[in-house]
């Protein structure tokens, strides 16, 4: 099939540009990427009563399971203090759970998403 397209004076152009990926309705691509501006986050987290979080909404995952890792921008995170305690319901779809969190007093209650995007990072 080649052959037929050079004689006929058609050639295959090499795809040179950085895949693009759409997210919060914004083009993102590598040449633009800002590394520094990322930190990694993580969706599944073993809680320290000891330590502090913060929490936001992973905006890039790169891979795929079980070696998925998740990303936001530095702006994202909002800060939650110490782990107090956690809070589980339902089942399967009907299922849900939260996390709570104490910042010197200031109580912080955050819900899973159904979507599975909420994530945590220890600061």
């Amino acid at each position: 099939m080649d052959c037929i397209l050079r004689i006929l004076g058609f050639t295959k152009k090499p795809n040179k540009t950085p895949p693009v990926v759409m997210y919060d309705d914004k083009e993102y691509n590598n040449e633009n990427h800002n590394a520094e501006q990322e930190v990694e986050i993580f969706r599944l987290n073993k809680f320290d009563p000891t330590k502090n979080y913060a929490f936001a909404l992973y905006k890039k995952q790169i891979g795929t399971w079980p070696d998925e890792h998740y990303y936001t921008t530095k702006g994202e995170l909002q800060y939650l203090g110490k782990w107090i305690k956690q809070e589980r319901w339902g089942y399967g779809d009907g299922g849900g759970g939260a996390e709570y969190f104490d910042d010197n007093g200031k109580e912080t209650r955050i819900v899973y998403d159904y979507a599975g995007t909420t994530c945590f990072v220890e600061v």
